[in-house]
């Protein structure tokens, strides 16, 4: 049997199983206190990792920060040369001139009828520059004298506004209208002039019209 230990021994062993047990109950008061309130090693820890994790993310965003800012600034300004140099104003668009058809025919000895179509004003215009001009309100038409017909003609083709196509006189007929040495009255008399046998055959309006 071993040996009974001494009240001695048995309040040291009683001490220390009670010191064991204050230890191990703080020992739990600290590790529960430290997750509640971490010390302050691990909060300098947590903000370092925190600030180099900061600092490891910000910097490709500034530099992406930088890069978008500058991204439009070069697409505007490029895209302004661009259209500066492509660009043309537009061309105004040229409408066909209008064809407007003269014709002079002899109204009588002195004077020439002029018919145009369709009507433009800057024709008229020109028929009215002639000083002799006149306008029949009952045929609707003008004339002008034998001697401005030339005059006429010339301010016609100086239109630009149309085109002018001009039907005149026959020129022998002109040279008949205006050669006052080949104008002479004519006799009474027509056999004096012509062939009696011709004479007979004409109608009374036809004898009226050569005389």
């Amino acid at each position: 049997m071993g040996r009974e230990l001494t009240e001695e021994e048995k309040k040291r062993i009683a001490a220390n199983r009670a010191e064991a047990l204050r230890r191990a109950e703080e020992r739990k008061k600290r590790e529960a206190a430290a997750a509640i309130f971490p010390t302050k090693d691990a909060v300098l820890h947590t903000r370092s990792f925190s600030t180099e994790k900061e600092t490891t993310v910000s910097k490709p965003a500034l530099i992406k920060a930088t890069t978008s800012v500058q991204k439009p600034f070069s697409t505007t300004t490029l895209a302004t040369t661009v259209a500066a140099q492509t660009y043309k104003p537009p061309t105004p668009a040229k409408m066909p001139k209008s064809t407007v058809q003269v014709v002079f025919s002899v109204l009588t000895s002195g004077r020439l009828k002029v018919r145009f179509t369709p009507y433009h004003v800057a024709v008229l215009e020109a028929i009215k520059s002639i000083p002799s001009r006149v306008y029949d309100t009952k045929d609707r038409t003008w004339s002008i004298a034998v001697s401005e017909l030339k005059k006429c003609q010339e301010n016609l083709k100086q239109l630009k506004a149309v085109n002018v196509t001009m039907e005149s006189v026959a020129d022998n007929v002109l040279k008949l209208l205006t050669d006052n040495e080949a104008k002479h009255p004519v006799p009474s008399d027509l056999s004096l002039i012509m062939d009696p046998a011709l004479i007979e055959r004409l109608f009374p309006f036809q004898r009226l019209g050569v005389m």
